[in-house]
């Protein structure tokens, strides 16, 4: 297993492939992983918060660790989790 596959497998363990990390072990619900990457301060908290919460905070702190969203959504009759 190549590195990047083990520290895949350590943050999101329900992940088969790296080539493929939209392949989840998960029948009832189709689950997509939508990695968030820039310099800092430039509100990427602050666009997940709002798509995943719907909310807009103007006093946030600047991230200084990996964060973590996630949103259950209904298109088209078919359940996603992003």
């Amino acid at each position: 297993m190549n590195p990047g596959q083990t520290l895949l497998n350590s943050i999101f363990p329900n992940i088969k492939s790296l080539d493929n990390p939209s392949s989840v072990e998960n029948d009832q619900i189709e689950q997509y992983i939508i990695l968030i990457m820039g310099d800092s301060k430039v509100g990427k908290s602050s666009f997940c918060s709002r798509f995943a919460f719907n909310t807009f905070n103007l006093e946030i702190k600047e991230s200084q660790k990996t964060e973590s969203y996630m949103k259950k959504i209904e298109i088209f009759n078919k359940k996603i989790k992003i």
